[in-house]
C-alpha cells in the first residue's frame, strides 16, 4: 500500500535503544557466516519497492522508482557481487508511488510498470487515483519509448506480474471499490488483473475480484484482499498469493491464465499482512519470499508495528504442494532499536528476487533508509537441516526486542530485552541472558530453524539462586519475542528453580539446580497422531517431562521461543550458553 492514498496504513515502526544493565551496549556486526550459502548483503538501492531483472547477457538490474522524478537502476555483471552507482533510465510525469515491476517480454525488451498519481481530492476512486502506467524499450533495449497509461483506477502497489510460456503478460493488482469502507466484512480493496497479448500494447481487464475478510479490532490498515503476486504452474495454472489481514496469504487459481480467477482462500503461508513474492527457478523449484510473522496485539487500545522484523523463503520441487525452508534470508537490521525514525516505510517486506547465471538468488528488499538491501544467497541453504549458536556472533541471528512505553502513530519505542552478558565461568565468552530487569516484562527471544515436521533442539541452559520462571517453546512463526503467543508456542517446556525432576513439579516442567549447566533437549513430531507423544524432553541426558502440544498441528516447526515470566525483577534470568537444532528432511 503507498501512504499517499490510503489513509489507514499501517505506520510500522521501531524505535528505541539498546540497554544492558542500564548501560548502552553495541549491536554485533551481522558478519559471520553459517555457511558459504548463507544470505550476505551485496548492494543497496535509492527507493523502496525495488524490482529485479535478469538480461539476455546475463546481467542484473534493480529497477527502483525516485518518485516524481525518474524510474532509476543499479547493475551488476558478475551475478550480483558487485553493483554500479545509480542511474537514470527514464523521466517520470507527475507525482509517483514507491511501487515498481520490471520484465523481459518474448521479444527481449524490457517492459516497466510504475503508478502516477491524480489528487483530486481524498476519496479513494473517486477523486483520488493511482494509474497503472508502463515504459517499453525497443532497438534491443537501447532506448526508451515514451510512458503511457495501461490502467485507470485507484491500484495497489505492485508485488508481481508474469510473463507466461505463451508470452501473455498478466499484471495482477488490487484496487478500490469506492462504494465500501476499511474495515468488516471485506475492506475496501479487491484484488484483480489485466493481461495482454501483444507485449503490452492491447489489455484486458479480468472481471473477477477477490476478496478476503477483515474483522473488527484489526491491529493495523484493515482494508482487505492487496498486493497480489502470481507465477505459472506446470499445468498451465496461475497460481496468486494475497497479502490480507487474517494472518495468512490468501490464495487463488486461474486456468485461464489469468482472464479470470477462482474465488480466493486461506492458503498454508502465514502472512503478516505483507506481501509475497513467487519465482520459478532456473532449475524448476519454486521460490516463495515473505514475512512467515505474527503481528502482536494492540498496546492499551493502540495499534503497533509488527510482523515485518524478518523476511523468510522457501523451496517446492513438487510445483508448491509441499515446501522445505521457512528461512529468515533478512532481518531488520534495526529490528532492536537503533538508528529508527518516525516514518511510515521500514521493516524487512516487499522484496523481489531473480536467479543469477550461476544459480545463486539475488533478492531487493527492505523500507525505509538503512534497511534497503540487496543479497545474495545460494537456494540450497534453505534446504540445509542443522543450525546452531553459541553466541559469537552477538545477537546477530535473534530477535531480542522489547517493545516499553506509549503507542503513538503505530510506533512504540524498542530496545533490547534479551541481552548478552559475560559468561559465569569464562569472560572471554558471551550468553544470552533472558530476564526481567524493571517494571516492563520479562524478556524473550526468538531464534529461526528450519522447517521441519520432525527433529530436535539442544539448549545449554543455567539459572540462578533466584530465578522466578521461564519457558522454553517451539512454533511455527515469527513473533514479537515478548507477545504471549509466543511463549506458548506448539509446545511449551516450563522452566523452574529446583533440585532435578520431582513430584512436585507440573507435568510440563523441568527443575533446574541452581548455578550449574543443563543440557535440555527436545524432540519434537508434528505428525504423531498422540499430542502426548508429540515432544519428548531430554533433561541432563535423563528423561524430562512429557509435553502436550496444542491443537492443530503445524505442517512444521521453524522457531524457538525463550521468554522470562518472572513477576518481579530477576536480573539474571535464563542464560543460554549455546543452541542447536537437527532437522529431518
Amino acid at each position: 500500500m503507498t501512504r499517499h492514498f490510503v489513509r489507514t496504513a499501517i505506520l510500522f515502526v521501531l524505535g528505541g535503544v539498546c540497554w544492558c544493565g542500564g548501560k548502552p551496549i553495541c549491536r554485533a556486526a551481522e558478519t559471520k557466516s553459517e555457511s558459504a550459502r548463507e544470505p550476505v548483503a551485496v548492494g543497496t538501492f535509492p527507493e523502496n519497492e525495488a524490482s529485479v531483472v535478469r538480461l539476455p547477457d546475463g546481467s542484473l538490474q534493480v529497477f527502483y522508482n525516485q518518485r516524481g522524478e525518474y524510474v532509476g537502476s543499479v547493475t551488476s555483471r558478475d551475478d550480483g557481487r558487485t553493483w554500479s552507482a545509480p542511474r537514470k533510465e527514464f523521466a517520470v510525469a507527475g507525482e509517483t508511488a514507491h511501487a515498481v515491476q520490471v520484465l523481459l517480454d518474448k521479444r527481449q525488451e524490457l517492459q516497466v510498470y510504475y503508478l502516477v498519481i491524480q489528487r483530486g481530492g481524498r476519496k479513494i476512486g473517486v477523486d483520488l487515483f493511482l494509474d497503472l502506467w508502463q515504459a517499453t524499450t525497443s532497438d534491443g533495449r537501447t532506448r526508451w519509448n515514451e510512458p503511457r497509461m495501461v490502467y485507470h483506477g485507484a491500484v495497489g502497489a505492485l508485488r508481481g506480474l508474469a510473463v507466461t510460456k505463451s508470452g501473455r503478460i498478466v499484471i495482477p493488482f488490487s484496487t478500490a471499490d469506492p462504494t465500501r469502507k476499511a474495515g468488516p466484512p471485506i475492506g475496501y480493496f479487491y484484488t484483480t488483473s489485466i493481461a495482454s497479448d501483444d507485449d503490452g500494447a492491447t489489455w484486458q481487464v479480468s472481471p473477477s475480484r477477490l476478496t478476503a475478510p477483515c474483522t473488527d479490532g484489526y491491529n493495523g490498515g484493515n482494508y482487505g484482499a492487496v498486493e497480489p503476486t502470481i507465477v505459472e504452474l506446470r499445468d498451465g495454472r496461475m497460481w496468486m498469493l494475497i497479502r490480507t489481514q487474517t494472518g495468512r496469504m490468501y490464495e487463488s487459481f486461474s486456468s485461464d491464465q489469468g482472464s479470470t480467477w477462482r474465488d480466493a482462500v486461506p492458503s498454508r503461508f502465514y502472512g503478516s499482512n505483507s506481501p509475497a513474492m513467487l519465482r520459478r527457478l532456473n532449475d524448476g523449484r519454486l521460490l516463495v519470499v515473505w514475512n512467515n510473522a505474527q503481528v502482536g496485539p494492540k498496546h492499551e487500545g493502540q495499534g503497533v508495528y509488527g510482523g515485518r522484523d524478518a523476511l523468510h523463503a522457501a523451496l517446492s520441487d513438487d510445483d508448491g504442494r509441499t515446501w522445505r525452508g521457512y528461512r529468515e534470508v533478512y532481518r531488520d537490521p534495526t529490528r532492536h532499536g537503533e538508528g529508527v525514525e518516525l516514518r511510515n516505510d521500514r521493516g524487512t517486506a516487499y522484496s523481489d528476487a531473480q536467479q543469477a547465471g550461476d544459480g545463486w538468488i539475488v533478492l531487493a528488499t527492505g523500507q525505509g533508509e538503512g534497511r534497503r538491501a540487496i543479497l545474495r544467497f545460494h537456494p540450497d541453504w534453505l534446504l540445509e537441516t542443522h543450525r546452531e549458536d553459541d553466541f559469537s556472533d552477538g545477537l546477530a541471528g535473534w530477535h531480542a526486542q522489547q517493545e516499553v512505553g506509549p503507542a503513538q502513530r503505530f510506533f512504540r519505542r524498542r530496545r533490547y530485552g534479551a541481552q548478552l552478558v559475560k559468561h559465569p565461568d569464562d569472560p572471554k565468552r558471551n550468553v544470552l541472558c533472558v530476564a526481567k530487569r524493571d517494571e516492563e516484562p520479562g524478556a524473550g527471544a526468538m531464534w529461526n530453524f528450519p522447517q521441519a515436521a520432525r527433529g530436535e533442539l539442544q539448549l545449554r541452559v543455567r539459572v540462578g539462586d533466584d530465578f522466578r520462571g521461564g519457558t522454553i517453546a517451539l512454533t511455527d512463526r515469527l513473533f514479537l519475542p515478548i507477545d504471549d503467543a509466543a511463549s506458548l508456542g506448539w509446545v511449551r517446556l516450563r522452566v523452574e528453580r529446583g533440585v532435578g525432576q520431582s513430584q512436585a513439579a507440573a507435568a510440563d516442567t523441568i527443575r533446574l539446580t541452581p548455578n550449574r549447566w543443563h543440557d535440555v533437549r527436545l524432540r519434537w513430531d508434528t505428525t504423531a497422531s498422540n499430542s502426548t507423544e508429540a515432544c519428548r524432553v531430554s533433561l541432563d541426558g535423563g528423561p524430562g517431562p512429557p509435553l502436550t502440544a496444542h491443537a492443530g498441528a503445524p505442517s512444521g516447526l521453524s522457531y524457538l521461543s525463550l521468554r522470562c515470566t518472572a513477576d518481579e525483577v530477576d536480573p539474571q534470568g535464563l542464560l543460554i550458553e549455546r543452541v542447536a537444532v537437527d532437522v529431518e528432511p
